[in-house]
């Protein structure tokens, strides 16, 4: 139900449908290698033609027993005119709703839940996505769903008008979003003729106008075999397809060959410029880009590889605007958007609103001044093994496959779907340098900014923003206690064999061990959880904990920022702070970081002992530097104000703050501007060195790793960690009494939003694993009836919340003014029928089924595993009980979640309302 804003158009969406003959004019597989020269992940790809026109990407892998299936609609708002502008997001709205011969309203998403996950659902410039990951035995029952959900919709005035309040809702929630503000204030002003001018989901005054019989027409016109591609990834037959694609696709006809407006956009010849000021921002938020070619033509590669050269550590934007003295922005990034009328190469930054006009002047002059030939080679080489390695870790699941490899088709042609990443790999400077010659010149940039409403501040003009350090040089990984075994005795161990291939060791200096194995995997996942969290901070150092994860990359004992980045670049480590940077939800500020802090790392299985050496050192020997502390400071001050301006991500903040007062937890995660002020670096470093050590440290691997032999290579490179005593930690259980019944919190909003919710039980309690099971109860109920029942919501669940100490249940809403009280009134209404569990068996068995299926789908992302793994281990649960968590959701009763829901509903509990 996503729509994709322009800048983030590297993925698209089509649809697909079949015939009732097998598989026609199949063209041969690719075959490409891995940076090691083994097969990649595309390696069996090919691509064939159904004869009613479907096309079929289908890439036959069985590391996993699941299917992926990537469908896409090749008709994005690109084909719409200006009185069908947001016609085809309504479309993805109400096909997702559905409602066809054979299937009810809402059956599709409900169905699909059941049978195993949606994946994608967005519809961007060039497509419209829809999909799904399934264990390979519910492939049967998907496909049949998804071709009649897809091309058989049914149409009924009431369900159009219902999911039309749904979409103006979310229309009015991005015109608050400073983000949204922004792409929308570059497209617009980088296009003027072609529909890369709109937004994708168009405005509220155009979909309102739409009728039905409008959007009726339009979608029986263009959801048509001929204009679908299926991308198909995972264990399957491709014999055993061929007859599932005939069968569930193949009575369809196909439609109109093309949807071409045939606007061409006029060449740019002079340098364009928008600002706009919004009461939504603190800071500046800037992009400054130049159109681009179709994604088709030759252009393409060396644009991809000019993004990857642009986020160098060393010789790229970052040197310049976040890491020197005169730190000019808060952030600074490159990308290349591939559409398929011609994309947008753009440099983004965010700043101080008193440094963004010097910060734009400097970034149009960067690039037409931008000499490649003049890099140090090395630079070159190391770009290219990032994009490498980072076309393996994106393509990790079946899923992220099917949807890149359909993505590419419809926006690049088959041609660049084979053959892109060999033609990333066989650039030469010269190449690159030509094509940003031809293009990055001043008459053909494009300037949007977006600053804050009021007066402006006085402009910064010097002094000149100047490279922050000279060229490093890389460090070595070969000395002691990092490749090399440390001086001494190897740490002593216990090892305990698990369930599936787990194993866990603990050594005798406090340190965990858990190794899952996973044979045959081409990625390892690495893991750290320092457990403490919020329990291990004071009221005055509020935050700490999650700065002083933040200040791990910034350099250690050994290696300077500089050195540091250099290194991870040049060995291709993707290390982060947090689980799942790109995730939509924050859960590093709402989830992992109440009660630990911890070290994520993704690579090769070949540069697992270089990942290894580089996390040991970042985690117990960083710097910690008064500058950069300073640095990230003001990164987490603009996360606080950023913070503001999601609703979903305030409230939950400010609910948490009133449910757990008096209580760690009711602490902001990030601090508050007053407490991270006051923190120096002396106290940084001693919050570490109490905090940050092996007792407290669990450590856990994922991927075609022995566990015993990296146990021992472990034991000898670690062996010179301190085994010193753990502070104790606060008392995680509030003191003050749990608060009920209404507040409000007022902030001038035009969107609205709701949570309830109340303290319940933490990690460790057994009643954890039926409570999810529970919600999976909840969460079907309250989506369906609120989103698509009564149009009442863009978004709507219900959650809980799991923590070491007590957890939250809490009920989320983004809720239409129109109608808002009663929209709370019945939501209380619910919450005590929820009191008098009325609970079906069959409820029950769609949860267990629902969370199951899940469960299996996720090992594929063996981060998911390996940080579940650490959380479980250092947070009470254990990791037997992780590793067994599908047999035990299989054996959660009725009668259970009848008696938890009289406990956890039964009671007043807290509502918050932001207005």
């Amino acid at each position: 139900m996503r729509w994709l804003l322009a800048a983030l158009a590297a993925l698209v969406a089509c649809s697909a449908a079949a015939a009732d003959q097998p598989m026609a004019t199949s063209r041969k597989p690719t075959q490409t290698a891995t940076a090691q020269g083994s097969p990649g992940p595309e390696a069996r790809l090919s691509v064939s033609t159904l004869p009613n026109g479907v096309t079929v990407l289908a890439e036959p892998d069985g590391t996993h027993p699941v299917v992926s299936v990537a469908a896409f609609i090749d008709t994005g708002s690109r084909t719409e005119n200006e009185t069908f502008s947001g016609a085809l997001h309504l479309i993805e709205h109400l096909v997702y709703k559905g409602g066809t011969r054979r299937f009810k309203p809402t059956e599709f998403r409900r169905r699909l839940g059941e049978l195993g996950q949606e994946t994608g659902g967005w519809t961007s410039n060039d497509a419209i996505n829809f999909g799904f990951t399934v264990p390979k035995g519910n492939l049967p029952e998907a496909l049949d769903l998804l071709a009649e959900s897809l091309l058989a919709l049914d149409w009924d005035e009431a369900r159009f008008a219902d999911e039309k309040k749904v979409v103006l809702q979310e229309l009015e929630k991005y015109e608050e979003e400073p983000t949204q503000q922004l792409w929308k204030l570059y497209q617009a002003t980088a296009w003027t003729a072609h529909p890369y001018k709109r937004m994708t989901a168009g405005t509220r005054q155009g979909v309102s106008a739409l009728t039905m019989p409008q959007v009726r027409d339009y979608y029986r016109e263009r959801f048509v075999p001929n204009h679908l591609a299926l991308a198909v990834s995972g264990d399957f037959n491709p014999k055993e397809l061929s007859t599932l694609l005939t069968k569930s696709f193949g009575t369809y006809r196909p439609g109109r060959a093309t949807f071409e407006l045939g606007i061409v956009e006029p060449e740019q010849s002079a340098y364009r410029e928008a600002v706009l000021a919004s009461k939504n921002t603190k800071t500046t938020k800037l992009v400054l880009g130049v159109r681009a070619p179709p994604a088709s033509s030759g252009d393409s590669a060396a644009l991809t590889l000019l993004a990857w050269l642009l986020s160098s550590s060393s010789e790229g934007l970052d040197p310049y605007l976040t890491k020197g003295k005169e730190r000019w922005a808060l952030s600074a990034g490159a990308g290349y958007d591939a559409l398929k009328d011609g994309g947008s190469f753009n440099v983004s930054a965010e700043t101080e609103p008193a440094r963004a006009r010097q910060t734009a002047r400097f970034l149009a002059e960067f690039l037409e001044r931008l000499d490649l030939t003049k890099w140090p080679a090395e630079e070159f080489d190391e770009a290219k093994r990032r994009f490498d390695v980072a076309y393996l870790l994106d393509r990790e699941t079946a899923g992220d496959r099917a949807i890149l490899w359909g993505n590419s088709y419809c926006v690049m042609g088959e041609e660049l779907t084979h053959t892109l990443r060999e033609r990333v790999l066989a650039l030469r400077v010269s190449q690159v340098q030509a094509v940003k010659d031809r293009l990055f010149k001043r008459s053909r940039m494009t300037l949007a900014m977006l600053i804050p409403a009021g007066k402006p501040p006085v402009p910064i003009e010097s002094p000149a923003v100047t490279r922050s350090a000279k060229r490093v040089h890389l460090p070595s990984l070969a000395a002691p206690g990092l490749l090399l075994p440390a001086k001494g005795q190897a740490l002593g161990f216990v090892e305990e064999a698990g369930p599936e291939g787990y194993r866990r060791f603990r050594y005798f200096n406090g340190l965990t061990l858990v190794v899952h194995r996973l044979p045959g995997a081409p990625l390892v996942s690495v893991a750290t959880r320092v457990l403490g969290g919020q329990a291990a901070e004071t009221f005055r150092t509020a935050g700490i904990n999650r700065l002083t994860a933040q200040l791990l990359l910034h350099g250690t004992r050994a290696w300077d920022r500089d050195r540091f980045e250099r290194l991870l670049d040049s060995l291709a480590l993707r290390l982060s702070w947090q689980h799942n940077p790109s995730s939509r939800i924050d859960t590093s500020t709402q989830v992992d970081y109440r009660d630990g802090a911890g070290l994520h790392l993704r690579a090769e299985r070949a540069g697992l002992e270089a990942g290894l050496a580089v996390v040991k050192e970042a985690l117990f020997h960083p710097a910690l530097e008064a500058s950069e502390l300073e640095k990230v400071r003001q990164d987490t001050l603009a996360a606080i104000a950023n913070l503001a301006e999601d609703n979903l991500e305030y409230i939950k903040q400010q609910f948490y703050s009133r449910l757990f007062a008096g209580c760690p937890y009711g602490r902001p995660v990030l601090g508050t501007p007053d407490t991270l002020r006051k923190l120096d670096a002396e106290a940084v470093r001693a919050f570490h060195r109490a905090h940050f050590v092996c007792g407290r440290t669990v450590l856990s691997v994922v991927g075609d790793v022995e566990p015993r032999t990296l146990a021992e290579w472990v034991a000898t490179r670690w062996s010179d960690l301190p085994s010193a005593p753990t502070r104790p930690l606060m008392q995680l259980e509030p003191a003050l009494p749990e608060p009920a019944g209404r507040q409000l919190l007022e902030r001038g909003r035009n969107q609205w939003t709701i949570n309830f919710g109340a303290r319940t039980f933490g990690a460790g309690d057994p009643r954890r694993l039926p409570a999810q099971v529970l919600m999976g109860i909840l969460r079907v109920r309250h989506f369906f009836k609120y989103v698509y029942e009564r149009g009442a919501s863009y978004r709507s669940w219900f959650e809980h919340w799991g923590q070491r100490g007590s957890g939250a249940w809490i009920v989320e809403n983004d809720v239409a003014r129109a109608g808002f009280d009663a929209t709370v009134k019945e939501i209380e209404r619910d919450i005590a029928l929820y009191s008098t569990a009325p609970f079906t068996p069959e409820e029950l068995e769609k949860s267990k089924t629902r969370l199951t299926n899940g469960l299996v789908l996720a090992r594929q992302y063996g981060m998911n595993d390996a940080w579940g793994l650490a959380m479980a281990e250092s947070d009470g649960p254990g990791y037997e009980r992780f590793a067994r968590r599908v047999e035990d959701v299989r054996a959660v009763d009725l009668e259970t979640v009848r008696r938890l829901a009289q406990t956890m509903f039964g009671r007043a509990y807290l509502e918050l309302i932001m207005k």
